[in-house]
């Protein structure tokens, strides 16, 4: 998907106006803990975190531009 979707134009347009878009490799360092903390176990994996480090909203597997943004 960082290849295929995160590319496109709209999904930046979208994206960047709305979150602090972080990418996290979940089997090293710091993205371990954070996959323990909101129970990653599959990849692909999009967290919708607030601020104050809830999870918002949470997508498992591969999706297309118009279904992570509706």
């Amino acid at each position: 998907m960082a290849n295929t979707v995160f590319t496109l134009e709209e999904a930046g347009d979208y994206f960047n106006e709305r979150f602090v878009c972080v990418k996290t490799d979940m089997g090293k360092g710091e993205g371990r803990l954070i996959g323990k903390k909101y129970g990653v176990d599959a990849y692909p994996t999009f967290l919708i975190i607030n601020s104050n480090g809830d999870l918002i909203h949470k997508v498992v597997g591969a999706s297309s531009l118009n279904d992570l943004v509706k």
